[in-house]
């Protein structure tokens, strides 16, 4: 048992370290999903800043998101991670590097098949049914995002 004056052992110390490496990068990715994906958004209750973005460009953009959060987690020695951190480790670790998603696998993975289609538009359609209206900026809100469900 440790005492004040006594030094935590060097396993703890680097524990702790990795700890809060994994849980940085976790948080990271959370907040950029809440602010970029609607379905986070409205899992959050949050006010949705737009619908999913197909295009190319957007996809690279989310590859190299993806790329520096895979170098990031390359980092961590998950030998060294607590049983919950060890947990979060796994989860991303199974989302950024054994369920890749870049510019090559874009065409395999695309969101709007005929099998992945109504779920993604019902959601959509979920959306759009709960947006307030109650003035002047929640319309103008709500006909923007009209707008580009036009355009998905």
């Amino acid at each position: 048992m440790l005492t004040a004056n006594d030094t935590p052992p060097a396993a703890s110390v680097q524990a702790q370290g990795e700890n809060a490496k994994v849980s940085a990068l976790a948080d990271a990715i959370e907040q950029d999903s809440l602010a970029t994906s609607f379905a986070a958004q409205f899992r959050e209750g949050k006010r949705i800043s737009g619908f999913v973005d197909y295009s190319p460009a957007e996809v690279a953009r989310n590859a190299a998101k993806r790329e520096r959060w895979k170098a990031q987690l390359a980092t961590i020695r998950a030998d060294a991670l607590g049983e919950v951190e060890r947990e979060t480790y796994d989860i991303l670790r199974f989302t950024l590097i054994e369920t890749p998603m870049d510019e090559n696998e874009y065409w395999l993975t695309f969101d709007l098949t005929p099998y992945q289609a109504p779920m993604q538009l019902g959601m959509v359609h979920q959306v759009l049914a709960t947006q307030p209206l109650a003035s002047r900026d929640n319309a103008a809100g709500y006909l923007r995002l009209l707008g580009e469900y036009a355009s998905m």
